[in-house]
């Protein structure tokens, strides 16, 4: 507690934490949004699933961390290279879940919507959207964590910046009490990231929210 309080007073947490929260936010928002992009087109179209899904194949099982020293050689070691690293790792899960949840839906209802004559956009926005919702919110949760976990591990072995740079050098120096409070300061982080996460799914889509848990 003394450190954590200590760390706050001097200012270097804040700042830190505030490194750290620009590079998951912008990283899960890049990522996402690819991967809601890709995941929809993916889902209507039986050709693009064919080309797209043995490179999904083929490169969604290696670890995120190992895309950062080609990401620093194609993109130096500026901020860009760390932001593409984590949308990486964002953009997999909701990609794979906005295909799942496209896949999901009532052929039924597409048809319906064609029978009564709706456009193009209308089926996207009033049919396929609505319809693949409940999977695409879990995968904005799954893409969360791993941007989360992914801005950690990136600031960890890449940057002087952020918590991960700052539980790294907490090691480096042998300061344990440091390592604990920024410890704390991560699980908390983590604690926000899901009310986040709760609170967008309330609002979009109300009666997913209002079951029970599951186990």
């Amino acid at each position: 507690g003394a450190a954590l309080a200590a760390m706050i007073g001097e200012g270097t947490l804040p700042t830190h934490v505030g490194y750290t929260f620009v590079r998951i936010l912008t990283g899960l928002l890049v990522g996402a949004t690819a991967g809601v992009t890709l995941g929809l087109a993916m889902g209507v179209s039986a050709r693009l699933r064919r080309l797209v899904d043995p490179l999904v194949a083929a490169v969604h099982p290696i670890p995120r961390l190992a895309f950062f020293p080609l990401l620093i050689v194609v993109l130096g070691v500026g901020e860009t290279s760390k932001l593409a690293a984590v949308s990486i790792g964002a953009f997999f899960p909701m990609l794979l879940n906005t295909v799942a949840g496209v896949h999901s839906m009532n052929p039924v209802h597409l048809e319906l919507a064609r029978n009564f004559g709706a456009t193009r956009w209308q089926m996207f926005q009033r049919v396929l959207v609505p319809g693949s919702l409940p999977l695409m919110l879990t995968g904005l949760r799954l893409s969360s964590n791993v941007a989360f976990h992914g801005t950690i591990g990136v600031e960890m072995v890449g940057s002087q910046t952020g918590i991960g740079s700052l539980l790294w050098l907490s090691w480096q120096t042998f300061r344990i009490d440091h390592m604990y409070a920024i410890l704390v300061v991560i699980a908390t982080i983590g604690i926000g990231l899901a009310v986040c996460i709760r609170w967008v799914t309330v609002r979009a889509a109300p009666w997913l929210a209002e079951r029970p848990a599951d186990g």
